[in-house]
């Protein structure tokens, strides 16, 4: 197996916390689709933005499976692609190249073969799995990610005498991520720029609940955007703690979700560490609809620094500035705490500093 050519922090799921209600921060947006164009004069974050090099795919279980990577969807010679693909909590269907056992919380499971078998078609190349379904297009920078929670919750897979997943979903218990990840490229703190542009073209292809006894305090689809930002000062007692900074671009419980902050939780794998969710209504300015084309990119500086005096409000990063946070990392996709079926389509990513 390939390591990582750095330590691989789990990026893991938000709790269901009910978020509490905000106000609106405003910010310059263009959620009308078609292109807003890209600022001059700007630092990039992320690498590798058309995912040229492709993925380290990750899973199922963050607490284990995170440091190296079952298998690779590459397009370019490269021993270590930059962006990873995680599958958290998809016990039942994954990629894995050969059949591997592992020791988790000191039981041993052997997960048999599940090979990737990708199919091209033009640009676009695709994996599938009966829960997963990802297509890519290294050339245009898109990528199309759908999940079936119906295909996990409920089953037993082969090599456990347990399921991981009730359906409906109990308290405590996992829920299927599909997300895309990396370690960002900038070493600079938020105090360095004035303006951090978080841009983004994208769809919410499907979002079908077929979850039985729903309870919306456990139950939902939620696609959201994730940066989290690290205390670099070695001598703070709060040395490598981060920040979770979150856009909510969905959650299938709320036509708006509105801007609050909790603890992370609700499962065995969770981080523990501070989540601060923006007003939805900050990034894509309006209500989400299905199947409709959205093209952002809007100037969230203030909402990060609202995110890190929330933090210091609650006992966090006490002896820090906004000097001493610098960018970590990035996630975004979906997770599926519900018997849902959902999909969307990103391009266009970025994050750019000024």
């Amino acid at each position: 197996m390939i390591t990582f050519k750095k330590l691989t922090c789990a990026i893991l799921g938000v709790s269901l916390l009910a978020m509490s209600a905000g106000c609106s921060d405003g910010g310059n947006k263009d959620s009308s689709g078609g292109s807003s164009g890209e600022p001059s004069g700007y630092t990039e974050v992320l690498a590798d933005k058309n995912f040229a090099y492709g993925f380290n795919l990750h899973g199922p279980d963050s607490r284990y499976h995170a440091l190296y990577p079952w298998a690779q969807l590459t397009f370019e010679e490269i021993e270590d692609p930059l962006w990873k693909l995680d599958t958290w909590g998809c016990f039942v269907n994954y990629w894995l190249d050969k059949e591997t056992t592992f020791i988790e919380g000191g039981k041993s499971y052997t997960y048999p073969a599940s090979p990737l078998n990708p199919t091209k078609n033009g640009d676009f190349t695709t994996i599938s799995n009966p829960t997963t379904t990802v297509r890519v297009n290294p050339v245009k920078g898109e990528i199309y990610m759908s999940s079936d929670a119906r295909e996990e919750y409920g089953k037993t897979p082969a090599y456990t005498t347990a399921p991981r997943n009730s359906e409906p979903r109990k308290d405590g218990e996992a829920w299927p991520h599909l997300l895309i990840e990396q370690y960002l490229i900038s070493s600079a703190s938020v105090a360095d720029f004035d303006e951090i542009v978080y841009s983004l073209d994208f769809s919410v292809d499907e979002c079908t609940n077929y979850t039985s006894d729903f309870n919306p305090s456990l139950h939902t689809a939620q696609f959201q955007w994730y940066t989290t930002f690290k205390c670099a000062k070695a001598e703070s007692k709060f040395y490598n703690r981060y920040i979770w900074f979150g856009i909510p671009i969905l959650d299938a419980r709320y036509d708006r979700v509105t801007r609050g902050s909790h603890l992370d939780g609700g499962k065995d794998d969770s981080t523990g560490m501070l989540i601060y969710n923006i007003d939805q209504y900050d990034f894509a300015g309006e209500t989400i609809e299905i199947g409709k084309k959205y093209s952002v990119s809007v100037n969230l500086k203030r909402q990060i620094e609202q995110a890190f005096n929330v933090a210091r409000d609650n006992g966090l990063f006490t002896d820090c500035t906004l000097e001493d946070m610098k960018f970590d990392t990035m996630n975004i996709g979906w997770e599926v705490q519900g018997t849902f079926k959902v999909a969307s389509t990103i391009s266009g990513i970025s994050i750019k500093c000024k």
